[in-house]
Protein backbone atom coordinates (compact mmCIF):
# COMPACT_ATOMS: atom_id res chain seq x y z
CA UNK A 1 0.00 0.00 0.00
CA UNK A 2 1.50 3.15 -1.54
CA UNK A 3 -0.96 5.77 0.31
CA UNK A 4 -2.70 7.50 -2.73
CA UNK A 5 -5.81 8.64 -0.29
CA UNK A 6 -5.19 12.30 -1.55
CA UNK A 7 -5.36 13.75 2.44
CA UNK A 8 -8.90 15.09 3.20
CA UNK A 9 -11.12 12.83 6.07
CA UNK A 10 -9.61 9.91 7.79
CA UNK A 11 -10.49 7.42 10.17
CA UNK A 12 -7.61 5.02 11.36
CA UNK A 13 -7.29 1.71 10.86
CA UNK A 14 -9.26 -0.65 13.70
CA UNK A 15 -10.83 -4.00 14.01
CA UNK A 16 -14.37 -3.47 15.09
CA UNK A 17 -15.73 -4.39 18.49
CA UNK A 18 -17.44 -7.84 19.29
CA UNK A 19 -20.92 -8.48 18.30
CA UNK A 20 -20.48 -6.99 15.41
CA UNK A 21 -21.51 -9.36 12.02
CA UNK A 22 -21.62 -8.12 8.31
CA UNK A 23 -20.86 -4.31 7.73
CA UNK A 24 -21.61 -2.54 4.80
CA UNK A 25 -20.39 0.64 3.80
CA UNK A 26 -22.23 2.85 1.21
CA UNK A 27 -20.41 6.05 -0.34
CA UNK A 28 -22.13 9.28 -1.41
CA UNK A 29 -19.87 12.20 -2.19
CA UNK A 30 -15.68 12.44 -2.90
CA UNK A 31 -14.00 9.02 -3.93
CA UNK A 32 -12.57 7.90 -0.58
CA UNK A 33 -9.32 5.36 -0.56
CA UNK A 34 -10.23 2.50 1.97
CA UNK A 35 -7.99 0.45 3.45
CA UNK A 36 -8.56 -3.26 3.97
CA UNK A 37 -6.09 -5.43 5.82
CA UNK A 38 -5.71 -9.09 8.15
CA UNK A 39 -5.40 -7.16 11.47
CA UNK A 40 -2.16 -9.61 13.00
CA UNK A 41 0.08 -8.37 10.04
CA UNK A 42 -0.91 -4.53 9.16
CA UNK A 43 1.49 -1.92 10.35
CA UNK A 44 -0.85 0.71 10.35
CA UNK A 45 -3.53 -0.83 12.72
CA UNK A 46 -2.73 -1.41 16.64
CA UNK A 47 -6.24 -2.66 17.58
CA UNK A 48 -7.24 -6.04 17.11
CA UNK A 49 -3.38 -7.71 17.52
CA UNK A 50 -2.48 -5.71 14.93
CA UNK A 51 1.62 -4.67 14.35
CA UNK A 52 1.19 -0.73 15.01
CA UNK A 53 2.08 1.07 18.02
CA UNK A 54 -0.36 3.58 19.64
CA UNK A 55 1.23 6.51 21.43
CA UNK A 56 1.12 10.31 20.94
CA UNK A 57 3.30 9.75 17.33
CA UNK A 58 0.15 7.45 16.15
CA UNK A 59 -1.66 10.72 14.73
CA UNK A 60 0.57 9.98 11.43
CA UNK A 61 -0.52 5.97 10.86
CA UNK A 62 -1.76 7.49 7.25
CA UNK A 63 2.24 7.69 6.87
CA UNK A 64 2.98 3.92 7.86
CA UNK A 65 3.96 2.05 5.38
CA UNK A 66 2.20 -1.32 5.09
CA UNK A 67 2.32 -3.78 2.13
CA UNK A 68 -0.62 -5.97 3.29
CA UNK A 69 -2.65 -3.20 3.21
CA UNK A 70 -5.10 -3.22 -0.01
CA UNK A 71 -6.47 0.04 -1.01
CA UNK A 72 -10.21 0.10 -2.54
CA UNK A 73 -11.36 3.13 -4.30
CA UNK A 74 -15.04 3.35 -3.35
CA UNK A 75 -17.01 6.33 -5.61
CA UNK A 76 -19.99 7.74 -5.07
CA UNK A 77 -22.11 5.49 -5.43
CA UNK A 78 -20.42 2.65 -4.62
CA UNK A 79 -20.69 0.05 -1.42
CA UNK A 80 -18.57 -2.40 0.13
CA UNK A 81 -19.62 -5.53 2.52
CA UNK A 82 -17.38 -7.39 5.14
CA UNK A 83 -17.58 -9.47 7.92
CA UNK A 84 -16.65 -7.47 10.99
CA UNK A 85 -16.22 -9.90 13.47
CA UNK A 86 -13.24 -9.34 15.46
CA UNK A 87 -12.01 -13.12 14.87
CA UNK A 88 -12.09 -12.55 11.69
CA UNK A 89 -9.45 -9.66 12.01
CA UNK A 90 -10.67 -7.31 9.40
CA UNK A 91 -9.11 -3.92 10.04
CA UNK A 92 -10.19 -1.48 8.34
CA UNK A 93 -10.12 2.55 7.70
CA UNK A 94 -9.96 5.73 5.20
CA UNK A 95 -6.95 6.71 3.80
CA UNK A 96 -8.37 10.11 2.65
CA UNK A 97 -10.56 11.54 0.25
CA UNK A 98 -10.15 13.46 -3.44
CA UNK A 99 -11.68 16.77 -3.02
CA UNK A 100 -14.05 17.68 -5.50
CA UNK A 101 -14.15 14.56 -7.30
CA UNK A 102 -18.16 13.96 -6.26
CA UNK A 103 -20.18 13.27 -9.31
CA UNK A 104 -22.37 16.30 -10.39
CA UNK A 105 -25.87 16.34 -9.62
CA UNK A 106 -25.95 15.37 -6.17
CA UNK A 107 -27.62 17.02 -3.66
CA UNK A 108 -26.01 19.93 -1.88
CA UNK A 109 -24.91 18.01 1.42
CA UNK A 110 -23.05 15.67 -0.81
CA UNK A 111 -20.79 17.67 -2.42
CA UNK A 112 -17.01 19.16 -0.58
CA UNK A 113 -16.52 15.81 1.57
CA UNK A 114 -17.20 12.30 1.65
CA UNK A 115 -20.41 11.24 2.70
CA UNK A 116 -20.45 7.07 4.39
CA UNK A 117 -23.57 5.83 5.50
CA UNK A 118 -22.64 2.23 7.65
CA UNK A 119 -25.18 -0.71 8.03
CA UNK A 120 -24.03 -3.08 10.64
CA UNK A 121 -25.39 -6.36 11.89
CA UNK A 122 -24.96 -7.03 15.41
CA UNK A 123 -25.77 -9.82 17.99
CA UNK A 124 -27.79 -7.25 19.62
CA UNK A 125 -31.62 -8.45 18.59
CA UNK A 126 -30.23 -11.82 18.46
CA UNK A 127 -28.89 -11.53 22.59
CA UNK A 128 -32.57 -9.83 23.22
CA UNK A 129 -34.02 -13.24 21.52
CA UNK A 130 -32.02 -15.49 23.47
CA UNK A 131 -33.20 -14.04 26.56
CA UNK A 132 -36.91 -13.46 25.63
CA UNK A 133 -37.43 -10.36 25.01
CA UNK A 134 -39.01 -10.96 21.50
CA UNK A 135 -41.59 -13.80 22.82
Amino acid sequence: GGGGGGGGSRMHVHVDKPGTRWVAICALGDTSTFLLDHAPGCRRCWTGGGAGTPGAKWADWHKVSCDSCREVTLRSGDCLLFYGDPAAGVAHGVLGTRKGSAPPGLPSWCQGGRVSCQFRQTEIRQNFAACGAYS
